[in-house]
């Protein structure tokens, strides 16, 4: 424990706990309570937003592991609220704010379909009033 924070594989721990390795959890809760939180507001163009951000596969140099993420420098310019920047430069992403973006997006996904599929509606009705 260093000033209160512990450390795992670390001998300078930058949280209140930082593990350097997996960590591995049965379940993580994240506050979430409306009654916590003020100035609330829809995301907007959440799928511009989304689109403008990529997933990748890559090794990490520490250990020659392969995994998937995202990089925390793209994240950055887009979200820049969920990239927190430690004291020895390291980035890191808050994953679980991504997921109001792109529930956000996916409504904004199925207003564009509705649209769509009343349109081809319309026009197959116009079609058949042809005939």
């Amino acid at each position: 424990m260093t000033g209160g924070k512990v450390g795992i594989n670390t001998d300078t721990p930058q949280y209140a706990l930082d593990v350097n390795g997996t960590l591995r959890a049965g379940a993580v809760f994240t506050l979430s309570d409306e009654n916590l939180k003020s100035n609330i507001i829809k995301i907007e163009n959440a799928l511009e937003k989304i689109r403008s951000i990529h997933g990748y596969e890559f090794t990490w140099i520490r250990d020659g592991k392969a995994d998937m993420g995202v990089l925390a420098q793209e994240i950055e310019t887009t979200f820049a609220d969920v990239v927190h920047t430690d004291a020895n430069g390291e980035k890191t992403v808050q994953y679980t704010a991504l997921l109001a973006p792109i529930i956000e997006a996916i409504h904004e996904m199925n207003t564009m379909l509705d649209t769509d599929l009343a349109r081809a509606e319309a026009q197959k009705q116009r079609i058949n009033a042809l005939d």
